[in-house]
């Protein structure tokens, strides 16, 4: 662990955790370089060293993710970073995966697939609304008559 103080005002002691040799170094030396890089006058949550660190700010997915204690130990051991603030409950997680924390709990096949499914399910949570417009805006001659009779009656 590797402790800071940030903000001007407040100066919350903030801490970097990893376990040498597991962790990326380029990862903990991007980390150090990012929390060093805030110039704030006060940190009163986590939540505020996520906007400063954070890649790409207009994306709607993150790298980074907010968890309490029991699962930081699994993620230090899978080789990321942990980000603590002093009297905040939540600990930063960096870099995230597409994982949940039940892929824990299960066999490590069983857990891939369930990954391989949520990905999946995703994609086609994403295209198959727009493909529904689409035919039926511009291609309602391809619904059978009955049901779009019955989709525009409900």
């Amino acid at each position: 662990m590797e402790e800071m103080e940030l903000g001007s005002k407040t100066k919350p002691s903030v801490a970097l955790a990893y376990i040498e040799g597991v962790a990326d170094q380029t990862l903990i030396d991007e980390s150090k370089s990012r929390l060093n890089r805030i110039d704030v006058d006060g940190i009163l949550e986590s939540e505020y060293i996520e906007e400063f660190i954070k890649v790409n700010p207009y994306s709607f997915s993150t790298s980074i993710k907010f968890r309490t204690g029991r699962f930081i130990s699994s993620y230090l051991l899978e080789g990321h970073a942990a980000i603590l603030v002093d009297g905040i409950p939540f600990v930063l997680v960096a870099p995230i995966t597409f994982q949940a924390s039940e892929d824990y709990y299960q066999r490590l096949m069983l857990s891939a697939a369930i990954r391989w499914l949520r990905s999946l399910f995703i994609v086609i949570s994403l295209l198959l609304p727009s493909l529904y417009v689409a035919v039926l805006t511009y291609h309602h001659e391809m619904v059978l008559t009955t049901l779009l009779i019955s989709m525009a009656t409900s």
